[in-house]
């Protein structure tokens, strides 16, 4: 076999290319500094490294660089910062340009046009507070922690040294943000403030620098702070003003930078999974905002944005305020649900002046698939309530009494509810009547399609995941598996009634050897 042979014409071509690229890169790094414009915006180039330090087994460290972006909001949003009409760089829109920056995935997604300034003045006005720390994770959900300057902060002397960090606070975690870690413990934030606001650039010599530190600590035996698990840490290493050869220059010393951070973040986590041995802590429900009165004693979180409502979820959500909005009248009950996500309206039916008001608050719309996929109303408490902790009522008799319709008590049970039952296990001796209370509203042979439909897609669906953790040889923390949350609503089931079942490895044991 011998060497391939390049036409002359492909020669000249990549040659052309390659000198057209050098001498590019070469006019934006002589100009990337020779700005004497007015400036409103920097693009940082950033390098991030996170380590960490417990379990000892599974101490890990990268660090990896970032672009960002460092402006006036009223500048981005007023248009001043597109560069080239928007081609190289623009704000809102998604075609068209090189790089470009959306409100979209900032803070609540409102369902209708909103700047990030006008979210941004929304979340603060319903906490009264005037700096936020806006918390993402790889699901889609968006969490705020309070940062307030002058409030709550750490004394000067517990400040790290040598990085000048002027602001430093230290409070509960409360938002899932990694599979390898819980949501228990404590943050300390320290940060570096940028030398000058970017719209006060002409008065200053020095480029803006941030730099933020985040330290993860497990909390102690008595609940306080713990020993150090994790550590985090943003910084700048330069600091550019926002123009276009300044951003073809960073695009041309970090390429990939914009495009690689899901890569890596799946990179680090098959390393920590499958090389460090640890173990999945599966995406628990957020927790409810502090602007949500109804949820009492419930703990408290900032959570500004959800997951959307999936398609079962939605005609389960459909079935279940169709069975309400009938049973409320029937009852003469007066019933209220209250979603955690403060962008889901609250649904209210019956009789506004009765004296029984049933209050349902629920943290998300897997409440109404349980609902839907449960045989009865005490096996949805039993689940949802007192394991998972879904949902909490105001009155467990009353809702019993609401989701458990008049029926004739020589009804055979129905085809639906044996799918019910078969997937609930024996051990557990709650009733199951012969009907569904939502099946009442299948008044056709096509509604009684839909919902056996339905019913077998959410049963395949919960067999399909745990066929794929298998297939991938995952490893969930012990005894939170989504398959064996039957058996943990058993547990719970027994122990309220005095009766405390085998240990939770036991259990795990007997669950396996009935599969094999």
């Amino acid at each position: 076999m011998g060497l391939l042979k390049l036409a002359p014409t492909s020669f000249f071509l990549d040659a052309g290319v390659v000198l057209f690229c050098i001498s590019l890169s070469a006019w934006c790094y002589t100009h990337r500094r020779h700005y004497s414009g007015k400036i409103e915006g920097y693009i940082l180039e950033n390098q991030v490294t996170h380590t960490r330090l417990l379990p000892l087994e599974a101490s890990h460290a990268f660090t990896y660089p970032i672009l960002s972006l460092f402006a006036s909001l009223d500048a981005l949003e007023g248009h001043r910062l597109d560069l080239c009409k928007g081609w190289v760089f623009g704000y809102g829109g998604r075609w068209g340009r090189l790089i470009g920056l959306r409100a979209n995935p900032y803070f609540a997604d409102v369902g209708k046009a909103k700047t990030i300034r006008q979210k941004l003045d929304d979340v603060l006005s319903e906490r009264g507070f005037k700096d936020i720390e806006d918390v993402h994770n790889t699901f889609g959900e968006t969490h705020v922690y309070v940062l307030e300057v002058g409030k709550n902060e750490d004394s000067t002397n517990t400040r790290p040294k040598g990085r000048r960090f002027i602001h430093q606070w230290t409070f509960l975690r409360e938002f899932h943000v990694s599979p390898f870690n819980d949501r228990s413990g404590f943050y300390t934030i320290s940060i570096k403030s940028p030398s000058h606001p970017p719209t006060q650039s002409l008065h200053h010599n020095k480029p803006p620098r941030p730099a933020v530190r985040i330290h993860l600590h497990n909390p102690s035996d008595t609940q306080g702070i713990g020993p150090l698990k994790l550590t985090a840490l943003l910084r700048s290493t330069a600091s550019f003003p926002l123009t276009t050869p300044n951003v073809l220059a960073s695009l041309s010393r970090l390429p990939f930078a914009l495009l690689l951070s899901m890569p890596r973040i799946l990179r680090q986590a098959w390393t920590l999974h499958y090389r460090k041995r640890l173990n999945v802590f599966l995406r628990p429900e957020p927790l409810p905002p502090s602007q949500k009165p109804e949820f009492g004693a419930w703990r408290r979180g900032g959570g500004v944005k959800w997951l959307r409502e999936g398609l079962l979820e939605r005609y389960a959500r459909g079935r279940v305020l169709a069975f309400l909005g009938e049973r409320a009248d029937q009852a003469g009950v007066h019933i209220t649900l209250v979603s955690a996500d403060p962008l889901v309206p609250d649904y209210t039916m019956g009789v506004a002046e009765s004296t029984q008001h049933l209050v349902i608050t629920y943290l998300s719309p897997r409440f109404f698939t349980i609902l839907f996929t449960v045989p009865s109303p005490e096996h949805a408490l039993l689940l949802a309530s007192d394991t998972e902790h879904i949902f909490s009522v105001s009155s467990r008799e009353l809702f019993i009494t609401v989701f458990t319709p008049p029926t004739p008590s020589n009804l055979a049970i129905t085809s639906l509810q044996l799918l019910r039952k078969n997937h609930v296990p024996s051990s557990i001796p709650l009733c199951v009547p012969s009907p569904h209370f939502l099946d009442s509203g299948c008044s056709s042979r096509v509604d009684n399609v839909k919902a056996e439909l339905a019913l077998r897609a959410l049963f395949f669906l919960e067999h399909l995941q745990r066929w794929i953790f298998s297939m991938v040889h995952a490893r969930i923390v012990l005894y939170k598996e989504p398959w064996t949350v039957w058996r943990r609503a058993e547990k719970v089931f027994w122990e309220h009634r005095g009766i405390v079942l085998a240990s939770t490895i036991e259990v795990r044991e007997r669950v396996e050897s009935e599969e094999r």
